[in-house]
């Protein structure tokens, strides 16, 4: 699986692979590279099952790009990647559910 965008309610979502590592580096950049025009965005983790520390790199790189008055959520999240993101602190950074 690639990474996927499309957009829903005025918000960029980007769906993320099933094992989400810096393999996916260029391709998440391009997701939301030129899109200044949408300030909320949602990453959708339905298939991803792996994420390495890149992948946490990675959203921090995001958050950066789109500013402090974006608001990025992360949704359908499993319960081990979740606890990951817990543990980094990305609860306090992200909306995540």
């Amino acid at each position: 699986m690639t990474v996927k965008t499309h957009t829903q309610d005025n918000q960029l979502v980007i769906q993320l692979p099933e094992k989400f590592d810096f393999d996916f580096h260029n391709e998440f950049r391009k997701s939301y590279t030129n899109r200044d025009d949408y300030r909320t965005v949602l990453l959708d983790m339905k298939h991803t099952q792996y994420m390495d520390s890149s992948a946490l790199g990675m959203m921090l790189q995001l958050r950066e790009a789109m500013g402090n008055e974006s608001v990025i959520s992360i949704k359908n999240v499993n319960p081990s990647i979740l606890n990951v993101l817990k543990i980094a602190k990305f609860d306090s950074l992200f909306s995540i559910s």
